[in-house]
């Protein structure tokens, strides 16, 4: 399987409801680049864009399935205070073992090469930096083949 690679994700402006003129702040993720973009991805790198994909959809929101995806962002974006931080990174792990078996079930009927099934996907560091009200989320993917890449997420989050 081959897909283009991910670029990296921007800040889109506040949204302002014309009828309130309630401010809306837009939260964003930000991606770090997996490579030289636009080109075409294979093996470990196209697992991990897949996982990506997964942990950056909302569940629910993929009409065609609405499974797909993770409920990742929403605990990212949303934490109701900062005591509820260990809460929020017990349900990052949780979500991580969720994509793990989304990603497994998909592959049985796919015929990938080793290098593009998923053997073990960890959570291996979330931190909060307080003083800059953001997450750091590393997460390593193993392929089947032995192949290991880590991705880096970093989210920006309104106290």
């Amino acid at each position: 399987m081959k897909d283009l690679a991910i670029a990296q994700l921007t800040k889109q402006p506040d949204l302002v409801n014309p009828d309130t003129g309630e401010v809306r702040k837009n939260r964003y993720l930000v991606l770090r680049q997996m490579g030289l973009s636009p080109k075409i991805v294979t093996g470990i790198h196209n697992l991990a864009q897949y996982i990506t994909k997964l942990l950056l959809t909302t569940q629910g929101t993929d009409q065609y399935d609405l499974n797909y995806g993770s409920g990742l962002l929403k605990i990212l974006r949303d934490p109701q205070s900062l005591s509820d931080l260990q809460d929020i990174k017990a349900q990052m792990a949780m979500h991580i073992r969720d994509i793990k078996r989304q990603v497994i079930q998909t592959q049985t009927t796919q015929g990938l090469p080793p290098d593009e099934r998923l053997r073990e996907l960890v959570l291996t560091r979330s931190d909060f930096l307080e003083d800059q009200l953001k997450f750091e989320v590393d997460i390593q993917v193993v392929s089947e083949a032995g192949n290991a890449r880590t991705l880096q997420l970093d989210s920006v989050v309104e106290a």
